[in-house]
């Protein structure tokens, strides 16, 4: 799996760590995901860095990192 936008590092890094996997339904568009995916990255300034990539082993398989610079953070 190859993560973007940023190494994976700099979320596992952060004081928090979040890890996510998500499978698209048959029907679903994976170019219409990964870029709903990088507009929100692009417009969550609460997470200190999120990488996500589809899995080599199933392509319509997604894994995210996300690094929280707090838990307050998390919930909204």
């Amino acid at each position: 799996m190859q993560l973007r936008p940023y190494p994976a590092t700099q979320a596992f890094e952060a004081p928090l760590t979040e890890v996510l996997f998500a499978t698209l339904k048959p029907d679903a568009s994976k170019e219409e995901f990964e870029e709903a995916v990088s507009a929100w990255i692009k417009t969550a300034p609460e997470v200190a860095k999120e990488s996500f990539g589809a899995l080599l082993e199933d392509e319509r398989k997604y894994a995210a990192v996300n690094g929280w610079e707090s838990l307050e953070k998390v919930i909204v």
